[in-house]
């Protein structure tokens, strides 16, 4: 939280989307690689189509579609961050990043409704090693040397996925919330400063008149006859 300290709402809300910007670009890349990998035809799609469990299709869906929320929140994201004196920070993306931690709550919850169910009618004779959709990393051969098996790796990437995944949801929630508070804000913000263009406006045409550059001579002309 050092980032936040000593700045205003509106800056303080500028770095949590920061944040978000971050794992946005993530979980894009998280979902649709998962995604991918669960539509693939492998053996145990095969397993599936044999004892006619169709959820594996509803699932890579449900990866894909989550990344095209991720996507859509770093197009969010990224609009207010890169906002500054050249691109000033407009009501708009304050109203659509609150409407957007909404949304993401709710695709939340029913993405993992639609899991529950898939996982739940999942064919037991199907279920192997490789039962989770989420893709992850595989080993290598100083993992192999230290000791650590697949379900070492497993566990470690299923909680390092889990923390990120709730880092990501918190700062969306938080960049929501924030971005309600600061909506009187920049409202304020802005009256002050089309008050104080206005004022600018109207001292330059109440002003009285200069005299630029050189003043023209009058010349004379002799006319000879």
């Amino acid at each position: 939280m050092f980032c936040l300290h000593g700045r205003n709402g509106l800056e303080r809300f500028r770095v949590i989307c920061t944040i978000c910007l971050v794992f946005d670009a993530l979980f894009v890349l998280i979902f649709s690689l998962s995604g991918l990998t669960a539509s693939a035809y492998t053996a145990k799609t095969a397993c599936y189509e044999k004892h006619g469990y169709t959820w594996h299709n509803v699932l890579a869906l449900s990866l894909l579609v989550s990344a095209m929320f991720a996507l859509w929140g770093v197009s969010l994201h990224g609009g207010i961050t890169i906002s500054g004196p050249g691109a000033p920070l407009q009501m708009v993306q304050l109203h659509r990043a609150s409407r957007y931690g909404h949304v993401l709550l709710g695709w939340t919850f029913l993405a993992a409704v639609v899991d529950a169910i898939a996982y739940r009618q999942q064919p037991p004779v199907c279920a192997g090693k490789d039962r989770e959709t989420m893709i992850q990393p595989a080993m290598t051969d100083s993992e192999e040397q230290a000791g650590l098996t697949e379900l070492h790796v497993d566990a470690i990437w299923q909680m390092g996925y889990t923390v990120m995944w709730l880092i990501w949801v918190v700062g969306v929630v938080s960049s929501a919330m924030s971005a309600k508070r600061n909506i009187p804000v920049l409202e304020e913000a802005l009256k002050e400063a089309e008050e104080t263009q206005n004022q600018s406006l109207a001292e330059e045409a109440n002003g009285t008149p200069t005299l630029v550059g050189r003043p023209v001579q009058p010349q004379f002309c002799l006319r000879v006859r």
